[in-house]
C-alpha cells in the first residue's frame, strides 16, 4: 500500500501537468491530491452551511474512525484476556493488566505533554498555531488530570486536547476485567446484559443531549 502511494504520488507531483487528465483511481492513491483535496487552504467560515449541519460532524469530528478505534482496541482486550483466563483456569491478573497499561502509555504521555509545554511555543508559530495551543498556563494546570487519565471530567483546561481518546480508552480499559470476568463465567447471558446496559447509556446519552440541546459541534 505504502508503494502505491508513493507510486501514484511521484506521477501526480513530477509527470501529470494537468489535475484534470489523472485519473480518479491515482488521485485517490496520491498523498498529493488527497491532502489538497481534504485541506483545503480555506477557512471553514468559507462553507458555513454545511459546516453547521448536525451531519458534517461526522466528517469534522471523525466519529467513525474514533469508533473503529474503540472497537479494535476493545476486541484486542477482549481476546488476549479471554485467551490468558482460558489457560489459567479463568483467573485474570488484573493488576498486572493495568500495569502493562500504564507501562506503555504514560512515559509517552509525559514525553508529549513536557515537549508541548516547553518546546512548542518556542518552535511553532504562524497564523493557526494559536487555534491548536491554548498557552502553557492551561498546559501547566492541566498535565497533572492528563496523566491520571481524567481530564475529561475534571479540569477544562485541557492538556493536549487529543489526549481525551487516552483518556476514555484508559476508563474503558479499567472496567473491562468485570465485563470479561462475567462473559467467561456466563457467556452469552453476560454478553446479553452488556449488550441491554450499552443500548441504556446510549438512550440516556442521546436524552441528554436533545433535553439540553447540546450541539454536535463545538463551539
Amino acid at each position: 500500500m505504502g508503494t502505491i502511494v508513493g507510486l501514484c504520488t511521484l506521477y501526480d507531483y513530477f509527470l501529470s501537468q494537468d489535475q484534470s487528465s489523472i485519473s480518479v483511481t491515482v488521485k485517490m492513491c496520491s498523498a498529493r491530491s488527497s491532502s489538497r483535496a481534504i485541506f483545503r487552504i480555506v477557512d471553514s467560515k468559507s462553507n458555513p452551511n454545511w459546516v453547521a449541519e448536525s451531519f458534517s460532524s461526522f466528517i469534522i469530528h471523525g466519529f467513525f474512525s474514533v469508533d473503529s478505534f474503540f472497537f479494535i482496541g476493545g476486541l484486542l482486550v477482549a481476546t488476549v484476556a479471554l485467551r490468558s483466563m482460558d489457560k489459567s483456569k479463568g483467573k485474570l491478573n488484573v493488576p498486572l493488566m493495568y500495569l502493562h497499561r500504564i507501562i506503555r502509555i504514560v512515559p509517552i504521555l509525559a514525553i508529549a505533554i513536557l515537549v508541548y509545554i516547553k518546546l512548542t511555543p518556542i518552535v511553532s508559530g504562524g497564523p493557526y498555531f494559536k487555534g491548536g495551543f491554548h498557552g502553557t498556563a492551561a498546559y501547566e494546570k492541566g498535565w497533572f488530570w492528563t496523566l491520571l487519565f481524567v481530564q475529561n471530567y475534571a479540569t477544562s483546561n485541557i492538556c493536549l486536547d487529543h489526549t481525551w481518546y487516552w483518556a476514555v480508552d484508559m476508563q474503558l480499559y479499567i472496567i473491562s476485567p468485570l465485563l470479561l470476568i462475567a462473559l467467561y463465567k456466563w457467556g452469552k447471558k453476560a454478553a446479553a446484559g452488556i449488550a441491554v446496559l450499552v443500548l441504556l447509556l446510549s438512550s440516556c446519552l442521546f436524552a441528554t443531549m436533545i433535553v439540553n440541546k447540546y450541539s454536535l459541534l463545538f463551539k
